[in-house]
């Protein structure tokens, strides 16, 4: 479809004001198109296989770490000095210290801000109870004393 004949064919005010804002979206996906190959012009096969293999390596260094270097009883405070910040935090509760903080491929689990345990990524559910990994999905790992 030619845009350039749009205009023509709309003609009252209203259609003007939506013709401005098609020009203006038109204008701009142009120049996204344009700079698509720009934005992604340094990222080539080899760069994307090397930076995979970086960050899988990173991952299971982590969740290495997490199982082998915490113990049960650990506050959140002394995991994070070992492990540094949590990829990402799932809360079961509304209290923030009944959580799970994920290292790599392992979510670990805070009961009153103390580490009880963990659930592998595989085994994953969502944050529920720790009771329900325990009981229903029996895939709750506790750390060693």
């Amino acid at each position: 479809m030619d845009f350039r004949n749009l205009q023509s064919i709309l003609s009252t005010d209203i259609d003007r004001g939506i013709m401005k804002h098609l020009q203006l979206l038109i204008s701009t996906s142009v120049a996204i198109i344009f700079a698509f190959p720009a934005i992604t012009s340094g990222r080539t096969d080899e760069n994307y296989a090397k930076h995979k293999d970086v960050m899988g390596d990173r991952i299971k260094t982590a969740s290495k770490s997490a199982v082998d270097d915490i113990v049960s009883g650990m506050t959140i405070k002394e995991v994070e000095e070992v492990l540094g910040k949590p990829k990402a935090m799932d809360c079961y509760t509304a209290l923030k210290n009944n959580c799970y903080r994920n290292y790599g491929r392992i979510w670990i689990a805070f009961k009153k801000g103390i580490s009880v345990g963990y659930v592998k990524l595989e085994d994953w559910k969502g944050s529920v109870r720790i009771s329900t990994y325990e009981e229903k999905y029996k895939t709750f790992h506790k750390f060693r004393k």
